[in-house]
Parts: structure tokens; sequence; C-alpha cells
């Protein structure tokens, strides 16, 4: 009988653990925000190499495509920004388990992936993101990025880099229209 009770215990334990993991495992509504954003899109880059500094701008394109059954966003993008041509590749999604967004980007002007972790206070409009890039002698480089939408056509994603002094260092932002 105690045998029996124990197998029914474990049985009914590997069930709900095998049903969270599910759950966790399923795109839900921040992943079909995040699908909206699909498709092709203009962009207008600025950037600051000082926060009161005058800005450069440069222009290029950008595709977004839902992957893995809507699990993340994939955004291919290249362009022109100092002079030199660029692409780049950049993986968004939300953890349902650890209810964050994260994203993984990289580009051609260097062989590091920047990771990024962060949260939204208003349905995922704005998503906060925390960055940071390996470098030399176990330092980072460490950044604070905002994706902002505008409307169904329209986002900003905003990079500012954290000096380690906690002023302003050098800022970038990118605004994405969509093509018609």
């Amino acid at each position: 009988m105690k045998k029996h009770l124990i197998a029914a215990i474990l049985t009914t334990l590997a069930a709900n653990v095998a049903w969270a993991q599910g759950k966790a495992d399923n795109p839900g509504p921040e992943h079909a925000a995040l699908a909206k954003m699909a498709g092709e899109y203009t962009t207008t880059m600025r950037f600051r190499p000082t926060a009161d500094g005058p800005a450069q701008e440069s222009t290029g394109s950008a595709k977004f495509t839902s992957v893995l059954d809507g699990r993340f966003l994939l955004e291919e993008s290249g362009g022109e920004q100092f002079s030199r041509h660029f692409k780049a590749r950049k993986l968004y999604g939300y953890n349902n388990d650890a209810k964050r967004y994260e994203s993984a980007w990289v580009y051609t002007g260097s062989t590091a992936i920047m990771t990024l972790h962060g949260s939204s206070n208003d349905g995922g409009k704005t998503i906060e993101f925390n960055a940071s890039v390996a470098q030399g002698n176990d330092k980072t480089m460490d950044f604070h990025i905002t994706m902002k939408r505008i409307d169904d056509d329209s986002f900003t994603v905003a990079l500012a880099m954290k000096t380690p002094g906690g002023t302003a260092g050098p800022a970038l932002e990118t605004t994405y229209t969509r093509k018609k």
C-alpha cells in the first residue's frame, strides 16, 4: 500500500511539473506583441558621442521575422554608420519562466555578443533593458537600452552607454518606420 501511495504522489508531481513546464514553453501575450512587429522597416540612426554633442545621422533598413513558432523575433538589419557599411542580427524574446524580456545582438563591427535582459511596466509598449558586452580583463561594457513603440508602424530603440562615473556616455537612437 505504501509503495502505491508513493508511486501515486510521484506520478502526480511529475505531471504537475510537466504541465508547468509546458505552460512556460508556450508563447503568450508578450510573444504576440513582439510578433506584431514583424515586417520591413527603414531606419534612421542618430549617434551622439557625448550627451550635449551634435548627432551624426545615418540610414538603413531592417527586416523583422517571427521565428520558432512565435517564440522569438529576429531582426536582420544593415546600413551605413561612420562611413562604413554594417550588418546586424538581433534576437528578441520573452522568457516566461524568468518573467523578463531577453535579447542577443551581434553585428559586423565586433566579434562580441551583447546580451540584454529587461522588463516592461506598460504591457510591452516600452521595454527597458540592461545590456552588457564582455571586454578584456574580465570587464564589461554596460548599456541601458529602451525599446519604445510609437504606434503599430514605428518604434525607437535608444542605447546609452553607462560610464563608471555615472555621467552620460555615447548614445545611439534608431527610429524604425514600417515600409508601406
